[in-house]
């Protein structure tokens, strides 16, 4: 009984090692972003004297230029005339502020005119540290979630019968509980809180990623108590597809979707866009069996799973509007994937060992799970992250270039299915829900991401 308890005592000292690591990191840069439509301004700071914007604006604008103004003293900064580095990108070095205090920053894009709301100081207002600490906590929580759901599928293929307190459901509850009680850490200290937005309740601003994820978490401890009475009822599970474990599956992809808009609120620094694709490849992972079973010929775990992929795709690409940041988020889920396939049959054989209970005789130790994950995502990044950089280039409109990106991933999904005759019994209907579902889910993943860059503090 030794091997479990120095399994448990692994999971501690990583949760302390990553707690650490995020009280000692800090942004490595302290940009301020402001966006409106299609233009969107990054100061490098926000306070007197020089200061650098790079201002994006749609392809087809020819001039850019920047002045403010503080309405209270009646001031007016020189206006500031933007160079053109690349169709769609602008790049101006001036004094725009004069003074601390609120100022009017207004932005020239040929005949158009945006203005943004802006308090120069002088400081820069960041996120709560325990936000920033939170949302790595909530990375190894979904980690550990992911991990000992595999580590369960595993074991009843492999042995069979489980309890409800056996190890692998041990490390996916704590998991969710580290989810949950992170949350909690988070939003509690929140009443009153003034730095970054959030949603009131209950006389707390609590943090919207914090916020889903808590509510997450607790479906996912509640679906568990409804799986310990199907344990206590029905004693042995047979078969993933319960009642319990479905909604388990469903509560899971709630959280991983908590975990991206934690991470998006960090897409100002290097560390914060890294986990953005972490966050993003376990969610692709997770949405590969967020579905079971089959309706009208197709199987319901390909449309949801493909559905998923293209959303998180593209919403990673509307979060940081980078090529580059798509292909990360293709390479961490070839990590995600090789940790999938290794970890579960090893703890499998090691925790049977430990407690004597054998293998079945006909055990082949495959790994059933990173089968299931669809292994063409890193391809499907890779296309994605050259159409991105295509899209900026050409000056296409981000709807129609996402909702073109999901179809494609939903197609190239659908077809590597069937290749392994997954797809079900009607693979021409298949492919065009799938398809058709990947287009809407694209296009639903750049408005979402608009969403979530909101969630950063210095987003206007």
């Amino acid at each position: 009984m030794r091997r479990p308890v120095l399994l448990v005592a692994a999971v501690v000292v990583a949760v302390v090692a990553v707690a650490a690591l995020a009280f000692t990191s800090s942004p490595d840069t302290a940009p301020v972003r402001l966006g409106h439509d299609d233009v969107t301004v990054l100061l490098d700071r926000a306070g007197t004297g020089t200061v650098a914007a790079q201002v994006e604006v749609p392809a087809d604008v020819a001039s850019v230029s920047l002045y403010a103004t503080m309405p209270r003293m009646g001031h007016m900064t020189p206006e500031v005339v933007a160079e053109r580095e690349r169709p769609g990108l602008f790049r101006a070095t001036g004094e725009l502020f004069a003074m601390t205090g609120p100022w009017v920053l207004t932005v020239r894009a040929d005949d158009e005119i945006v203005t943004f709301d802006i308090t120069v100081g002088c400081g820069v207002v960041v996120l709560p540290k325990r936000q920033v600490i939170g949302s790595w906590l909530l990375l190894t929580g979904f980690c550990s979630l992911w991990l000992g759901v595999g580590w369960d599928g595993q074991w009843h293929v492999d042995v069979g019968p489980d309890t409800f307190f056996t190890a692998p459901h041990l490390m996916f509850y704590f998991g969710s509980a580290l989810i949950g009680l992170t949350s909690l850490a988070v939003v509690l200290p929140s009443r009153g809180a003034t730095a970054g937005p959030g949603v009131p309740v209950l006389g707390f601003r609590a943090p919207a990623a914090f916020l889903v994820a808590g509510l997450g978490a607790a479906g996912h401890l509640l679906y568990g108590a409804t799986d310990l009475w199907w344990h206590t009822v029905y004693g042995f599970d047979l078969l993933d597809s319960t009642p319990s474990h479905l909604s388990l599956q469903l509560a899971m992809q709630v959280q991983a979707v908590a975990v991206v808009m934690a991470f998006a609120a960090l897409r100002d620094t290097r560390s914060g866009r890294w986990g953005l694709a972490a966050a993003g490849a376990f969610g692709v992972a997770a949405g590969s069996i967020m579905l079971d079973g089959d309706a009208f010929g197709v199987s319901l775990t390909v449309l949801g799973g493909s559905a998923v992929a293209a959303w998180t795709l593209c919403a990673v690409a509307g979060i940081t509007r980078s090529g580059w940041w798509v292909a990360a988020l293709g390479l961490l889920f070839v990590a995600v994937h090789a940790a999938t396939f290794f970890f579960p049959p090893f703890a499998t054989r090691w925790y049977s060992e430990s407690i004597g209970q054998p293998l079945r005789d006909n055990a082949l130790g495959v790994p059933l799970l990173a089968l299931a994950m669809p292994l063409v995502f890193p391809l499907a990044a890779v296309v994605g992250a050259a159409a991105v950089a295509f899209a900026r280039r050409r000056g296409i409109s981000p709807n129609v270039a996402m909702a073109v990106l999901g179809a494609v991933i939903g197609l190239t999904v659908v077809i590597s299915q069937l290749l392994l005759d997954e797809v079900g019994t009607n693979p021409l209907l298949a492919a065009l829900l799938v398809t058709a579902l990947g287009a809407v889910a694209g296009r639903f993943g750049w408005q979402s991401a608009a969403l979530m860059r909101r969630l950063a503090p210095r987003e206007a």
